[in-house]
């Protein structure tokens, strides 16, 4: 039985080497891992997984734990202050952030446009669906 390390390498050789079926393959295994949030970030941004990035980021902001400046490094300064603002604003408004998963995402969507939509635009590459014989 393969363990989450060998699902994550597995993952990372399928994008590298647009192993499509692999990769849809690996991102459905890793769905039924457990992962840290600091994990589903790095993955979602190496591996150009949105929803793997998203849930790493709502993950962030729900924890009580502080966010180490190992995380912030590997995160991004920049990163790691728009989750602590939005840890503060969900501290000062604890029902508004619980409220539902899909109203977090939004709200991480928005305060990280940038990265996610870069993010987003890659990943349409490995989308599985893609027709390459229409090139």
């Amino acid at each position: 039985m393969l363990k989450k390390d060998d699902w994550i390498s597995i993952l990372r050789l399928a994008t590298r080497w647009y192993f499509l079926n692999i990769r849809k393959i690996a991102i459905k295994k890793l769905e039924t891992l457990s992962l840290s949030h600091l994990e589903n970030i790095i993955i979602g941004r190496e591996m150009k997984i949105s929803k793997r990035l998203i849930e790493g980021y709502i993950g962030v902001v729900g924890s009580s734990n502080t966010i180490s400046d190992e995380a912030a490094a590997v995160i991004g300064w920049q990163t790691a202050l728009k989750l602590c603002r939005l840890r503060e604003e969900r501290s000062r408004k604890s029902s508004s952030w619980a409220e539902s998963v899909p109203m977090q995402s939004q709200i991480i969507r928005v305060t990280l446009k940038d990265e996610l939509s870069s993010i987003l635009a890659q990943e349409t590459l490995y989308d599985t669906d893609f027709d390459f014989q229409s090139y």
